[in-house]
């Protein structure tokens, strides 16, 4: 069996488990003080959720990098997109405000967790706006032919 071939069902699987671990996890919380029984289920499944959780990004991370070894050619592309994300964010980080107000202050948001904050939202808009543009573009093009 190829090495490919598995990534599918192993992806798959810890989705699907990670999936049920948060299921019983929202089930069973209600916010109050749990003992007996119910708490080794609800601390049981946050476990599993953690677990799952972690196992998918790790192989969220890891396939790729197999991939990029595998064909490096191909990894150029994906490189420069990533440098290029990387220039993207730094220049809207180095351009959002760290704003304080009474909202912050209640929620303890610091000026550069604000800045984070401001940041992910002008990429929101900025990749909202190419997506539209790429959308249009691919729409005239299509119809020029």
């Amino acid at each position: 069996m190829k090495p490919s071939k598995i990534y599918v069902p192993i992806i798959l699987a810890t989705s699907l488990l990670s999936s049920i671990a948060i299921v019983m996890f929202a089930i069973l919380f209600d916010g109050s003080n749990n003992s007996g029984f119910t708490g080794f289920i609800f601390d049981f499944s946050l476990v599993i959720t953690y677990i799952f959780l972690f196992t998918s990004i790790f192989f969220a991370i890891l396939f790729p990098i197999i991939y990029m070894f595998k064909n490096f050619k191909n990894a150029k592309k994906i490189l420069i997109g990533i440098v290029a994300f990387a220039i993207l964010f730094l220049i809207v980080y180095a351009v959002s405000p760290a704003e304080q107000g009474p909202f912050y202050d209640k929620m303890n948001v610091s000026p550069i967790l604000s800045k984070f904050i401001g940041s992910g939202l002008y990429l929101t808009y900025i990749f909202f706006a190419a997506t539209i543009i790429a959308f249009i573009y691919t729409f005239i093009a299509q119809r020029l032919k």
